[in-house]
């Protein structure tokens, strides 16, 4: 599915956005209702907001984004928008920090991690009648494995629903040389 402006592109969306941090190191963008976006900058619309917002990978990332070396960051339901907001968020030549690399990751063997839970706790787990990338994530976040893994926290397991279904909401920072804290609501 893609943008009906054919002359814009996807790549070409969020070029009013990044107008206004182009010429700034550092600096954000939003968090902005994506569809209140398109609607203000006469952009049309046709197909999902998480093909435009979602990024996993730095091959996902559109090039236009690229070219401004900022992030596009899907944060979860808008407060007093519509739908889903998103945020730009520039860090000029630190692409790299917004994204896990499996070959800067995996260079050495992996090690055995060991669960601060108390088993019974995780059995939940195995008798789902299949994992998905969802309960797998919520087993990682219910293990304290996350949590570890990231060194962004305290080890502390977070106990997800019976379906393995969660929504959150929580605060970060979205670079070290931010000092803005956005909230990613419900997403």
């Amino acid at each position: 599915m893609e943008f009906v402006n054919k002359q814009q592109g996807i790549s070409q969306v969020f070029e009013p956005a990044f107008n206004t941090i182009k010429d700034k190191q550092v600096a954000t963008f939003g968090p902005i209702s994506f569809i209140d976006y398109l609607k203000n900058n006469g952009i049309p619309k046709t197909g999902a907001t998480p093909a435009a917002i979602s990024i996993d990978s730095y091959e996902r990332l559109h090039q236009s984004a690229k070219k401004h070396s900022a992030m596009i960051m899907r944060l979860g339901q808008t407060q007093g928008g519509t739908g889903t907001q998103f945020a730009l968020v520039k860090v000029q030549d630190k692409l790299d920090d917004f994204f896990l690399k499996d070959d800067e990751i995996f260079k050495s063997e992996g090690i055995e991690y060991i669960p601060i839970v108390n088993i019974d706790q995780l059995r939940v787990f195995s008798i789902l009648p299949s994992l998905t990338e969802k309960s797998y994530v919520n087993l990682g976040f219910s293990s304290g494995l996350i949590s570890y893994a990231l060194g962004v926290d305290h080890i502390r397991p977070i106990f997800p629903p019976a379906s393995c279904n969660s929504t959150f909401t929580f605060q970060f920072r979205p670079h070290s040389q931010i000092r803005d804290i956005f909230i990613h609501n419900k997403g």
